[in-house]
């Protein structure tokens, strides 16, 4: 079972025209994935271009769960629809190049 150390803390500021707040417009999953699956990295590849490191983790140990424990089954091309995946390879949670 996962344990939290950093619990949230809720933080209270006021926005003006001078600090608005930010919006954001990027959205790229267009499904919704597994329970038993969570996005750990979703971030651009510093060391090349149009690459982005997408890591995924299953939380639940063998055992733990009757069926989240199983392995989880995601469609990358149904995720993202919409962008076009030329190449995709499957690697350790250490992303090793």
């Amino acid at each position: 079972m996962e344990e939290l150390n950093f619990p949230l803390q809720l933080q209270y500021s006021t926005f003006t025209a001078e600090f608005p707040l930010a919006q954001s417009t990027f959205a790229p999953m267009r499904a919704i994935l597994p329970e038993n699956a969570h996005i750990i990295t979703l971030s651009p590849l510093q060391l090349e271009d149009n690459l982005v490191v997408l890591r995924l983790f299953n939380p639940f140990e063998l055992g733990e769960h009757p069926t989240l424990s199983q392995t989880a089954i995601v469609d990358i091309n149904t995720l993202f629809a919409g962008y076009e995946l030329q190449n995709v390879q499957e690697k350790t949670l250490t992303v090793i190049i």
